[in-house]
């Protein structure tokens, strides 16, 4: 068994494959002038829309690995200390 659930690589892969739909779709929208991408607080559209959208999912992917990878660490430290405390007083 895995001994650490939370490794950086699966957040990751979850993540990113997570946000992938949303992610195309908006860049299908994009190239047809539905909706904008944002780069540098001006909208794009067409090709360069959709290639924005793909280049942000990895992106998006590493940003939210990060910070939850160490949420999700620091809360399984404190709590195997916990559990170690408790186990010494039994």
């Amino acid at each position: 068994m895995n001994k650490n659930p939370f490794a950086f690589k699966n957040l990751f892969i979850i993540y990113t494959f997570g946000g992938l739909p949303f992610m195309l779709l908006l860049g299908f929208l994009s190239l047809f002038k539905m909706a904008p991408m944002y780069l540098n607080d001006e909208p794009r559209y067409g090709l360069l829309g959709l290639a924005l959208s793909i280049l942000y999912v990895p992106f998006f992917g590493l940003v939210m690995a990060f910070v939850n990878w160490i949420y999700l660490n620091i809360g399984r430290y404190f709590y195997n200390k916990w559990l170690s405390i408790l186990k010494k007083n039994k």
